[in-house]
């Protein structure tokens, strides 16, 4: 699965649907994080260009401060936009 927000783009890699340990790999390919890769388990991650978010992405300009997070709920990864006013 590929997505994108702001300039970044993203693209699940890998995915363990383990329930006692599940996981996802997170590959970012395109944007100021690119090369970077981002491990989730089942606490999520909050993505924005604010420094408070887990994966914090200052340097995209069109990236909301709080644009999105990656929640495991009901067994599986679930992404959920923030509201953000960004496309």
């Amino acid at each position: 699965m590929k997505f994108q927000m702001g300039l970044s783009e993203f693209e699940v890699e890998e995915l363990e649907d383990n329930i006692e340990n599940p996981r996802c790999m997170m590959d970012i390919f395109e944007g100021p994080a690119r090369k970077n890769k981002v491990e989730l388990n089942e606490k999520g991650i909050e993505i924005g260009r604010d420094s408070n978010n887990s994966l914090a992405v200052c340097e995209d300009s069109q990236m909301s401060n709080f644009h999105a997070k990656i929640m495991y709920e009901n067994n599986k990864f679930m992404l959920k936009d923030e509201g953000s006013t960004n496309k």
